[in-house]
């Protein structure tokens, strides 16, 4: 792939060298500009703006990037939304219990543990000395009261890449539903509900996705709309909708039933242009394109003897986000302070710093990055 292709669609590439994306992709020119086509329609008549096209187009962009069918993606603001419905819908006995990895973000850790005061057992799995999340450990830790196994498909401080599959397999060996936070992959690597073994996915758009803050969906497999009751009911979650006086209530037969109310439609619209722009790059076009830049990163810190702190070992444990350390906390986050001043954008997160390119960077960039180090 040529990410110069690409590149120009990204206004930030004029003035600084972003190799952030696992905080936040700088907005793109085409999702800026059907932002504004919403809100010029929106100013003549706010009927004629393309809300419902929001509701309906995002699903079956996401499907045809993730798997699944359409009607199984719901839109929401953020990840946590999606993680909630599930922690909040499901009908939990005391001694019911879920297990997670430790170190996971608060999106995806605090809906669980906001369910201990129910007498639910969060089992929290440590993860390996080299940052891994060991399948096998998890496995000791489910039983016939786990409810659930929830996981990141990439933990978002080490960069680590979950094995979906195999933990898809230990979670429905013992019935439980197996719920991923793919705010780190989805967008950035190949992911697909139906060969991962996926129940749920839940992520926020503004990452990987390319999508502005507030936007989102998580996806519900067919199987699980018995299971999971919908939690924050709206006018959306309805057959009847805002024509329902009544009061009938009927449930969409579909994922929408978890929509709330009205959300930022003018963010979803514009996301759409993200959408469509990673399925032109192509998902499997993308993830090599980072794994080019990623490679090239490790050469680059082995040489200079720079400890990753990163588990690359294996390459299909690697995602876009890689963690590294000069020593000390207060070194590392004078060095990311030092690059943002060079015009030069990483993070510093968990005590370590922390670069995630994406698929319009350049093998340039990685090599103007690892020159200022």
């Amino acid at each position: 792939m040529d990410p110069t292709r690409f590149r120009a669609h990204f206004p930030v590439t004029e003035r600084l060298l972003f190799l952030n994306h696992a905080s936040e992709t700088p907005m793109s020119t085409p999702i800026r500009q059907r932002i504004t086509e919403y809100f010029d329609a929106a100013a003549l008549d706010p009927d004629a703006a393309p809300f419902f096209q929001a509701i309906t187009r995002v699903p079956a962009l996401l499907s045809q990037l993730l798997g699944g069918s359409p009607d199984e993606y719901a839109l929401m603001p953020n990840t946590a939304t999606g993680i909630n419905t599930v922690a909040l819908g499901l009908d939990w006995k005391p001694g019911d219990n879920v297990v997670i990895p430790a170190e996971e973000y608060p999106a995806m850790s605090y809906p669980w543990l906001n369910l201990r005061r129910q007498g639910v057992e969060v089992r929290v799995v440590p993860l390996e000395k080299n940052l891994r999340v060991d399948p096998d450990r998890i496995a000791s830790y489910v039983d016939d009261r786990t409810r659930v196994v929830a996981v990141s498909a990439v933990e978002y401080l080490s960069g680590f890449r979950n094995d979906l599959p195999r933990i898809s397999q230990i979670a429905h060996a013992r019935g439980a539903l197996f719920v991923v936070d793919a705010i780190q992959a989805a967008g950035a690597l190949p992911i697909h509900v139906d060969a991962d073994g996926i129940d749920v996915l839940a992520a926020g758009g503004y990452k990987w996705l390319t999508g502005p803050v507030g936007t989102g969906f998580a996806y519900f497999s067919r199987s699980t709309w018995e299971q999971i009751r919908p939690v924050l009911p709206g006018a959306f979650s309805s057959v009847e909708g805002v024509a329902d006086a009544a009061g009938r209530f009927t449930l969409q037969p579909n994922a929408m039933r978890y929509m709330t109310g009205c959300l930022p439609f003018q963010l979803h619209w514009g996301w759409t242009a993200g959408l469509e722009l990673l399925l032109e790059a192509g998902i499997e076009n993308t993830a090599a394109q980072i794994r080019l830049l990623t490679d090239r990163l490790i050469a680059g810190l082995q040489v200079k003897g720079i400890t990753i702190a990163t588990p690359v070992g294996r390459k299909s444990e690697r995602s876009g986000i890689i963690s590294f350390t000069l020593g000390s906390a207060a070194a590392n986050e004078a060095l990311v302070k030092r690059l943002h001043e060079q015009q030069i954008i990483i993070s510093y997160r968990g005590e370590r710093c922390r670069v995630s390119p994406h698929f319009y960077n350049t093998e340039a960039d990685i090599d103007r990055l690892l020159e200022a180090l």
